[in-house]
């Protein structure tokens, strides 16, 4: 954020008067003109003092030596005193003063550049014609205050630092100097006064500092002085928030983001409605007020100008904009990430989902996916629980192909019970990496999949305690097939996960293992452990049946799939059995045996499951083929009126057109997108297709 509010050049001396340009660098499109530029001998004698003060490559001057920097902080004293050392001020010429939507684009354009000009306003800049400003003559009391200037110098003045006003700022600075020197009813005063001047900013840290006036914070350690700051710019975010002072609220909510600790921005969110910068701006650029999404983001990213553009592009949907931001070192990079989270939270929200698609490919996601993941779970963005767990499993696919294996045992560890379908995608991802790279020395074997299997078990069996058991299981069927070692890594993770004696459980564990097995590549070890498995009365024995049947369909060996396709259905298992008669359902309509089609999909058919149509569309497709036109018929009905599924409208809608000659099932189909129904379609309605 911009630190000063006017460039200053000098252009001509003569005796005890100076003629001074001044160039506006803070641009408020909100203010009105007349409020641009500055009028009086106060802010001359501040530039005047400020110019004598020896610093950035100015001469030190008397006026430095005569007047204190605290007195020249005290605002009643400057303006009671500016005329002892400035006798007069006429302003000669002003310019740009009305220049509406184009002069506020030229400031938020070269916004970077007018920040990076604060010490160099000696030199032309290509611009500055278009800038708002005007010539002042001023005249002093005595020359030796016009000593240190020489013409063509320049300087950046108008300080806020410690609030977004001057006036503001000043007071804080000057109760937080008295203060140092021991001056305890001085910098009350000085403190209190600045919450009378409508500066939030001032005002929240002139009350932060009036709590801790008898607090030696320099006495603190570092990292108990950085907690007790954070938690009381947080403590009073939420009571001004419960006074109504919203815009002070939202002051201290910046002092909050500014210590970096997503856990306070998450209590701020719960305990008092405020949300991430980046989701604040958003807000404010849909309501049209792009100025104040861009201060939005200035008092948040105070001195980063690259994290600010960047924002904006994405504000602006100019993503390739955004991705091209160079960026100044890891603290940018770690504020674009986590504004990409922020804003991908706000899009999911939405239901945007190509634009929370083209956010999570950006480059900052690439690099700090798992920063995100922490983030968004800490400072309260992430929700709801659908949108959270589709976002993290694109970070869990990203960081795995970043080869990048310690963030997705981040994304594991942070999801956790909250998410442990997630999890376990991220340990079975950490797993596949250690089968590919090598495991690390400290690191048991197979443990990644082991604690895959885990949080498999917890998301299916609804909890940790029977994903223990499971784990448990998982170790004594391995045991059982003879791999002693990963059977003693399983045992590890039991113990490790619900103590040294959990209960055997189901065997949905052994099952998750064997499949990542499999996935790996380990066939032989894979198949041990699932004809094992297939031996028990469960969830897990039922999925094993399936995958063996699916397996060996695989490789051509139809007999042997039928036989555990058959024991899936009689398992008993409803999910697992339907997916098996589905596949029995399948096979016979490829062996054009219509009982068997009927026996397994009837059912289905009959059914309110989501496959119903579906059934009865291969049912119909079945009798297609064997040429019996009224089973057909009355089966593609079945399926047109039971489903939205375009591919399967195309389908059905196509043969009953076809085989009753009906015009607008023909159009239906034609409409669908499907290009296999729709231009034969359009040929039999007699509109070549395009």
């Amino acid at each position: 954020m911009i630190i000063y509010t006017h460039g200053v050049r000098v252009l001509e001396l003569d005796g005890r008067r100076v003629r001074l340009r001044v160039f506006l660098a803070d641009h408020d499109p909100s203010r009105p003109p007349q409020e641009l530029l500055p009028e009086g001998r106060s802010f001359f004698f501040g530039v005047l003092w400020q110019a004598a003060d020896g610093e950035a490559g100015r001469r030190r001057g008397p006026l430095h030596d005569l007047v204190p920097l605290v007195d020249t902080l005290d605002l009643d004293w400057v303006e009671t005193n500016a005329g002892r050392f400035v006798e007069s001020v006429e302003r000669v010429g002003a310019r740009n003063l009305s220049g509406g939507d184009e002069l506020a684009l030229l400031y938020e354009t070269h916004y970077t550049e007018l920040d990076w000009r604060l010490h160099r306003w000696h030199e032309p800049w290509e611009h500055e014609d278009r800038l708002v400003q005007a010539d002042y003559d001023v005249v002093v009391t005595d020359a030796r205050w016009l000593e240190p200037l020489r013409a063509g110098q320049g300087m950046g003045t108008g300080f806020a630092s410690w609030g977004w006003t001057v006036a503001g700022g000043r007071l804080v600075r000057r109760g937080l100097i008295l203060k140092d020197r021991g001056d305890r009813e001085g910098a009350a005063h000085a403190f209190r006064r600045a919450t009378a001047v409508g500066d939030p900013e001032a005002t929240v840290r002139a009350l932060l500092a009036l709590d801790d006036l008898d607090l030696d914070l320099d006495a603190m350690a570092f990292d108990a002085r950085l907690a007790h700051e954070a938690r009381a710019a947080l403590e009073l975010c939420v009571r001004l928030r419960g006074q109504g002072r919203d815009a002070d609220a939202r002051a201290a909510f910046l002092i909050v983001h500014a210590f970096g600790m997503p856990e306070l921005m998450g209590e701020a969110r719960e305990r008092a409605g405020m949300v991430s910068p980046a989701e604040r701006a958003h807000r404010l650029m849909g309501e049209g007020d792009r100025f104040g999404a861009l201060n939005e983001l200035r008092r948040a990213y105070d001195g980063g100008s690259e994290v600010i553009d960047f924002a904006m592009a994405l504000l602006d949907g100019d993503l390739e904009t955004a991705d091209g931001t160079r960026y100044g070192g890891d603290l940018d990079l770690t504020r674009m990430a986590l504004i990409v989270a922020d804003l991908a939270f706000v899009h999911a929200r939405a239901g945007d989902d190509a634009m929370v698609a083209a956010l999570l490919e950006l480059r900052v996601t690439a690099e700090l996916g798992a920063t995100m993941w922490w983030y968004a779970l800490e400072s309260g963005n992430a929700y709801p629980e659908e949108a959270t767990a589709a976002i993290g499993e694109r970070l869990v696919r990203t960081t795995a192909a970043m080869h990048l294996p310690e963030d997705l045992r981040h994304i594991a560890q942070t999801a956790g019970a909250r998410f442990p379908a997630l999890a376990a995608a991220a340990y079975a991802e950490l797993g596949d990496h250690y089968a590919t790279f090598g495991e690390p020395e400290d690191d048991d074997g197979d443990g990644a999949w082991f604690l895959a299997a885990y949080w498999t078990s917890a998301d299916e069996l609804g909890g940790t305690v029977p994903a223990a058991r499971a784990l448990d299981t998982l170790a004594r069927l391995l045991d059982e097939t003879g791999d002693a070692v990963a059977a003693q890594a399983a045992r590890r993770a039991v113990t490790d996960q619900a103590g040294p004696e959990p209960a055997a459980g189901d065997s949905t564990a052994a099952f998750a293992y064997a499949r990542l097995l499999h996935r790996a590549g380990h066939e032989q070890r894979a198949r041990s452990l699932l004809l094992k498995i297939a031996e028990a009365d469960d969830l897990g024995a039922a999925k094993a049946m399936m995958f063996l049947g699916n397996r060996a369909q695989s490789v051509g060996d139809e007999e042997t799939a039928r036989a555990w396709w058959l024991r899936a259905v009689a398992s008993g298992r409803p999910a697992t059995a339907h997916a098996a008669a589905m596949r029995l359902g399948y096979a016979a309509k490829l062996a054009r045996d219509v009982p068997a089609a009927l026996r397994w999909y009837g059912p289905v058919i009959e059914s309110d499951h989501e496959d119903a149509a579906l059934a009865a569309a291969h049912l119909g497709e079945l009798h297609y083929r064997l040429g019996n036109r009224e089973e057909s018929l009355r089966w593609y009905d079945r399926t047109l009126s039971g489903t939205d599924d375009s591919e399967l409208i195309a389908e059905a809608a196509f043969r009953v057109g076809e085989m009753r000659g009906d015009r607008a099932a023909l159009r239906r189909a034609a409409e669908s997108g499907h290009a296999e129904f729709a231009e034969p379609a359009l040929a039999l309605l007699g509109r070549p297709g395009r």
